[in-house]
Parts: C-alpha cells; structure tokens; sequence
C-alpha cells in the first residue's frame, strides 16, 4: 500500500473516528466530524463502525462468537 510513515495507519484512524483530522474536512452521515464532541465520536464507532486490528485484542477466555458478541452487548444491542 506504502512505505513506513507514509499514513496509512493514520487516514484508517481518522475514517475510523479514531482520531481527528489535522486539516481538511471528514464527513460522516453528511456531518463534519470535527463538529461531533467525543461522547458523539464514541457513539459513531460504537454503532457504525466495526475494527479489525492488526493485533486482534480478543479476549482468550471467550470463543469466537462471544468476542463477536461483546461489543453488541455493551452497545445495547
């Protein structure tokens, strides 16, 4: 995709409401996401965003389905 340093990891932060852009403008449901407060930001990647990390941060206790699961559960799904 690009060399080390080149932003990759970056641009998938901020898509992801991660973190916030420095310049330019990042619409999300036609709204600038520099104007959502952080409680909204966690509402967006809590219900419309879904991660895969590199490392995937699966709790080893639970199989599969439940590590699935969890975040619907604490979203109130």
């Amino acid at each position: 995709m690009g060399p080390s340093g080149s932003g990759k990891s970056t641009i998938m932060n901020i898509i992801g409401c991660l973190d916030r852009q420095t310049g330019g403008e990042y619409l999300f449901n036609d709204k600038l996401v520099s104007e959502y407060d952080d409680m909204n930001m966690a509402k967006i990647r809590n219900r419309s965003i879904g991660f895969v990390f590199q490392q995937f941060h699966l709790l080893p206790h639970l199989d599969t389905r439940r590590n699935v699961e969890l975040p619907m559960i604490y979203g109130g799904d």
